[in-house]
């Protein structure tokens, strides 16, 4: 989820459990810890146009990375903290906050590397979108009481409250999103054998999802469905366009780190111009005034065809101006 989020999170876990022992600074160092996973953005600075599909969520979201990585945490706040509680308890408050936010991303849809490096194998469960206000405005209302409350009691069952609503809002979004499924499900064309499904949640909230269907063909059924109404809508078919070249350029090394990325649910389009093929990560879109979908993220392979090789990979912006307004999807969640 976003940094701020997690941040608040790290926050109210070393309100609930570690401030008591170790004094208003476990707030500023639970935030902190929270937050040391995503200093895999910096990586986007290189220029690379694949380095957030390459590098984000990976190592630095590790559970195995983080219980080495905490013990040296624990020891250099110990330090700074001029030797204030020990080195145990801050230890323990790096570990349960690096964990919050390795565990918290895993709800959500980008993918996750929980069990590097035993596995590059990328772990979602669908049930949060990347941001999300439910989550977001509880926690910080409840860190501005912990500020402004000199009780510790009243700070620290704030605190706990908020971390048990997001444990169980996630559950919601868990169940919420196997229902989009089998809404998608029952709508599906006559003989579409499926062979992967997703649901993913719009930004902002767990009320609309997008659900992509992937059948043994490499065929996409995909279409928008309301939690609230039980409406499917935007339903639209896919049929794959597949060529011996594409195969190829798809199952090469080059395009591993995106196939395995957006878990093999990648379409490729026709060649629109001479020496580019395009690929389409199916599990993202945007609805439009129409209340069609739009694909969102698109992977342009520039290829060399008199020796047969890539050349490079780009990935182009999505075109937001396309996408509907805010009264679109709130029709499409709440009519």
């Amino acid at each position: 989820m976003d940094t701020i989020t997690h941040a608040l999170i790290g926050s109210a876990i070393a309100e609930t459990a570690f401030r008591k022992k170790l004094g208003r600074g476990a707030i500023i160092a639970g935030a902190i810890f929270a937050s040391l996973p995503d200093f895999d953005m910096l990586f986007n600075l290189t220029g690379d146009p694949l380095a957030m599909i390459k590098y984000h969520r990976a190592a630095t979201h590790s559970l195995l990375l983080a219980c080495i990585a905490a013990p040296l945490l624990g020891w250099l706040t110990w330090r700074i903290s001029h030797k204030k509680g020990n080195i145990i308890l801050w230890s323990l408050l790096a570990l349960t906050a690096i964990f919050s936010h390795d565990l918290l991303d895993l709800c959500t849809t980008w993918g996750t590397e929980i069990f590097y490096p035993l596995t590059n194998k990328r772990y979602a469960l669908d049930a949060l979108p990347i941001i999300d206000p439910l989550i977001t405005v509880p926690l910080l209302g409840a860190f501005l009481l912990m500020l402004l409350s000199r009780k510790l009691q009243l700070r620290r069952i704030l605190a706990l409250i908020v971390l048990c609503w997001c444990i169980t809002y996630a559950g919601i979004g868990f169940y919420l999103s196997k229902e989009a499924i089998t809404l998608a499900r029952r709508v599906a064309p006559a003989g579409f054998k499926i062979s992967k499904e997703k649901a993913i949640p719009n930004t902002g909230t767990i009320l609309l999802w997008h659900v992509v269907l992937k059948d043994s063909k490499g065929d996409f059924f995909s279409v928008f469905t309301s939690s609230l109404s039980g409406k499917v809508f935007a339903e639209k078919f896919y049929q794959a366009y597949s060529t011996p070249e594409i195969n190829k350029i798809l199952n090469s090394d080059k395009l591993e780190i995106i196939r395995r990325s957006a878990n093999d649910l990648i379409l490729a389009s026709k060649e629109k111009h001479h020496g580019v093929i395009t690929f389409i990560d199916m599990r993202y879109a945007m609805l439009d005034q129409n209340m069609t979908s739009i694909p969102m993220f698109f992977f342009n392979v520039i290829i060399d065809r008199k020796n047969q090789n890539i050349l490079r990979v780009e990935r182009p912006m999505p075109d937001r101006h396309k996408s509907g307004n805010l009264q679109v999807y709130f029709d499409a969640i709440f009519n």
